[in-house]
């Protein structure tokens, strides 16, 4: 016995078909209706139907799971909440009931609270919050959760919160979403709360799994170079040597070895390319700056390359002729760079003026204050402290990981600072001008209430925690000040060590050595040999207020804000 096909019915109408239907007529103006999917929208056009046939205007939970009774469909109120978030605000009822028809057909825990807004917050112990901004704004979803945390709060004698209570609190999960749900109620109430600005995140940090950590990245290919290990042996164990800090000659700084050793492997690639033996000769630094010129290098890559292998060749123990040709060369080519304009002194005169930084620096904070999220503020609030700080006080980025409590220090109405460079181990201490004390405070504060100035400050010296930080507490990147600065200024943040020489050098030889003192700079060579802690201290001091007097132009409404 053939058995005989099942007859279905297929709706094959297009989108346009669907909405002309006289069922959407008032909803069709609305802004997202067009955006709804077609299955989702079908499924829409069929429960409009079914409540149409049922007498249903304002549908209940009941409602809900009997339309998907009767259309024999797991995923027909699923379809009907994608359809509902494309055109009805996230606080509409109908949305809000259609989320407790779906836990009510696919319970996800041991609990499921179906009661309404105005049901919960009759508790007893939403008393201390029913009259606080923001509190009649909280989703259902999120007050839930809130009234949860607030009644095992209550169980468990907790009066003020700490991480270890937020993940006691959702122990019984894998997820953070409840801990993330319990964020969104608190920020709507208590928006510079440290209990939720910190610890509740405190919290959800711990409670994420662990982020994959990155592949280590491999050396960028170069079509000029050639790896760093098919360098001559005997180079490499000089480097090596090198990076451990055996140098008799004099220590070099990391940035410096790591440009040793581009030059090197941008050498050995000429010198392949030529069929030229692989060493330090007169022959092979002639055929070297040839092809750099072919390339269009300017005079100053000339002179670095050469001054990064007559550095070498001094450390490798080249023969003295040898090492002697190489200065000579270098002396030469140093010559040849005066008269020439260098590229990072066209990009300065392309730089927005002081009075324009400054203000630009002002309208960031000023931004991180109303941003629209979290991620916006932090982004805003740490960039501002990257344009305001480094016009001021422009460090090597290898010198920028500032830590609270190691380099800098809270010192009343100002912060200090004490660092020893990396490059030339010369101090960079003293204390910093009035004008970066809105900056630091707001990058110390987070977010937080500045009435928990003193506390954020001794939490941040007591953890040693970064400046600069993202948006979940972890450390950025070194690189980032220039990423900064090349966003909003067009070039990297070495920039303002070349303007701060060019503002105050105008001043004359006190503006030269204030410079100096603050760009942490040994020149000239028997300075630092000396001059005592305290005329450094000193220098850097009257250099920030030689900038500050380069500010007098900055309108006062600018700064009154501050």
């Amino acid at each position: 016995m053939t058995e005989q096909p099942t007859s279905r019915t297929y709706d094959t109408r297009t989108n346009s078909a669907v909405l002309a239907s006289t069922r959407f007529a008032p909803y069709r103006h609305l802004p997202g209706i067009v955006d709804v999917p077609k299955r989702e929208l079908r499924m829409l056009d069929r429960f409009l139907a079914y409540a149409e046939g049922a007498g249903i205007i304002d549908p209940d939970p009941e409602d809900f799971l009997s339309f998907a009774k009767e259309v024999s469909s797991k995923r027909a109120l699923l379809d009907l909440r994608l359809a509902f978030g494309k055109f009805l605000p996230n606080d509409s009822a109908i949305r809000e009931t259609l989320q407790d028809s779906i836990r009510r057909q696919t319970p996800r825990s041991r609990r499921c609270d179906c009661r309404g807004h105005e049901e919960i917050v009759q508790a007893r112990h939403f008393e201390p919050y029913r009259d606080l901004p923001g509190f009649d704004g909280i989703p259902i979803e999120e007050l839930r959760v809130f009234d949860r945390f607030l009644l095992f709060a209550e169980a468990e004698g907790i009066e003020i919160p700490t991480p270890d209570d937020f993940l006691r609190f959702s122990e019984d999960t894998k997820s953070t979403r409840r801990l993330r749900a319990l964020e969104t109620a608190l920020l709507r109430i208590l928006p510079d709360n440290p209990a939720v600005v910190l610890t509740l995140r405190d919290a959800i940090r711990r409670k994420a799994p662990p982020k994959a950590t990155p592949k280590p990245r491999s050396e960028r290919p170069s079509e000029f170079s050639i790896p760093r290990m098919e360098l001559p042996t005997a180079w490499l164990e000089t480097l090596a040597r090198l990076e451990r800090g055996e140098d008799e000659t004099a220590p070099l700084a990391e940035s410096t070895l790591k440009s040793m050793e581009e030059v090197l492997r941008a050498y050995a690639g000429t010198l392949t390319a030529a069929d030229w033996p692989v060493a330090l000769s007169t022959t092979g630094v002639r055929l070297h700056d040839e092809a750099l010129r072919d390339r269009g290098a300017r005079p100053a890559t000339l002179l670095t390359a050469t001054t990064r292998l007559h550095q070498f060749a001094v450390r490798h123990g080249e023969p003295a002729d040898l090492v002697e040709a190489l200065r000579l060369h270098r002396k030469a080519l140093r010559r040849a760079t005066k008269g020439v304009i260098k590229l990072k002194e066209a990009r300065l005169e392309a730089l927005p003026d002081l009075k324009r930084t400054w203000m630009l620096a002002e309208d960031l904070l000023l931004r991180s204050r109303t941003a629209s999220t979290r991620a916006l503020r932090n982004r805003f609030r740490n960039e501002a402290f990257v344009i305001a700080f480094w016009t001021l006080i422009p460090m090597r980025l290898a010198d920028g990981r500032l830590v609270w409590g190691t380099d800098i220090w809270r010192d009343g109405d100002h912060y200090r600072i004490d660092v020893t460079t990396q490059k030339c181990e010369v101090p960079l201490r003293g204390r910093l001008h009035k004008r970066l004390t809105p900056f630091f405070d707001a990058v110390l504060l987070q977010g937080v209430d500045p009435a928990y100035l003193p506390e954020m400050y001794d939490l941040a010296v007591e953890h040693g925690r970064y400046l600069l930080r993202d948006v979940d507490g972890r450390a950025l990147a070194a690189k980032y000040p220039s990423s900064v600065w090349r966003a909003h200024m067009g070039t990297g943040a070495h920039i303002s060590r070349t303007r701060i020489h060019s503002e105050l050098g105008r001043l004359g030889p006190e503006g030269v050595e204030a410079a100096l003192a603050l760009c942490a700079q040994a020149d000239f060579a028997t300075r630092k040999d000396y001059q005592s802690s305290r005329v450094q201290e000193a220098l850097i001091e009257r250099g920030q207020e030689m900038v500050d007097g380069l500010f007098e132009d900055v309108a006062d409404e600018i700064l009154s804000v501050f």
